[in-house]
């Protein structure tokens, strides 16, 4: 991927874990686990961020048409 970001412009971000980390403040514990294992009834609240793998740029891209 490094590849096609190569003389672009980069704007700095925020993840999603950092950005619930610093909504909730350094006295809430936020767990996280890649897989969402783990999750029980001693949670109070459970955050699933889904994504994919991107796909739009670079050799495994596909055209797919439809006439």
């Amino acid at each position: 991927m490094d590849h096609l970001l190569a003389g672009l412009a980069v704007t700095p971000g925020t993840t999603v874990l950092q950005g619930i980390r610093a909504a909730v403040g350094p006295t809430t514990t936020v767990t996280y686990n890649q897989r969402g294992t783990g999750i029980d009834k001693t949670y109070r609240a459970a955050i699933a961020v889904v994504g994919e793998t991107p796909y739009a740029e670079g050799s495994r891209s596909s055209r797919r048409d439809t006439a």
